[in-house]
C-alpha cells in the first residue's frame, strides 16, 4: 500500500495469483502430504511411491513429471474422467504416456488419509490404497486477491483491475497474459 500511495497511479493492475486448495479430509495435515505447487517448485521431494490426489491438468502433469524421475505414481480423481480440463490432442498424448506406468483411479473419492494409506470409495465400495511415501494434493486453486478491496477502500480514486488467477481461480498462464494485455490497451 505504501508504494501505491507513493506512486499515486491512476490505475493498478493486480495479478496476485492463486493458492492451492487443501480439502477438509481427515488426515490431510499429515507430514507426508504436500501440494502439487510444492512439488513443481521443488520445495518438496517426492518419495519412491507417490499418490497424486486430483486428476485435472495440474495433477496429471505433476504425475508425469514424477514418473520421469522414476517415481511410482498413482493418480486418484473424483470425476469420472482424468484430465477432463485439457484440450483433446494434448490430453490424448499425455494419457498415453501415463498409461504406460501410472496407476489411475477415476470416479474415486478420498475418504481419509492415514499416514501412508489412503481410504477411498469407488463404485460404492470402500478400500485402502497402501504405502505412499508422499501424497500430493492437486485438486485446484483458489483465487488469491489480497489487495483489491483494501485499495478500493483506502484509495478510492484509483482504478483497480484484477487479472489472471487472482480474478478467477487457477488457470493457464495465457489467460492472465490476455487479460493483462486487454486491460493495458484499454487504460
Amino acid at each position: 500500500m505504501k508504494l501505491i500511495r507513493e506512486m499515486d497511479p491512476e490505475a493498478v493492475i493486480l495479478a496476485t495469483g492463486a493458492d492451492p486448495i487443501v480439502p477438509r479430509i481427515p488426515g490431510v495435515d499429515g507430514d507426508n502430504i504436500c501440494t502439487a505447487k510444492d512439488i513443481l517448485e521443488e520445495r518438496v521431494t517426492a518419495g519412491k511411491k507417490t499418490a497424486v490426489i486430483g486428476g485435472g491438468s495440474v495433477g496429471v502433469e505433476t504425475a508425469e513429471s514424477l514418473m520421469k524421475k522414476g517415481i511410482d505414481v498413482t493418480v486418484v480423481e473424483m470425476m469420472d474422467t482424468i484430465a477432463k480440463d485439457m484440450a483433446m490432442i494434448p490430453r490424448i498424448k499425455l494419457m498415453e504416456r501415463l498409461e504406460s506406468g501410472c496407476a489411475m483411479y477415476s470416479g474415486t473419492k478420498v475418504l481419509r488419509f492415514d499416514g501412508s494409506d489412503i481410504e477411498i470409495e469407488r463404485n460404492g465400495e470402500q478400500s485402502v490404497l497402501h504405502g505412499f511415501d508422499t501424497i500430493v494434493l492437486a485438486i485446484g486453486y483458489r483465487s488469491l486477491d489480497i489487495l483489491s478491496e483494501k485499495i478500493r477502500k483506502e484509495l478510492p480514486n484509483i482504478e483497480v483491475h484484477l487479472i489472471g488467477d487472482a480474478a478467477n481461480r487457477g488457470r493457464a498462464i495465457w489467460n492472465g497474459i490476455k487479460e493483462g494485455n486487454f486491460v493495458g490497451r484499454n487504460l
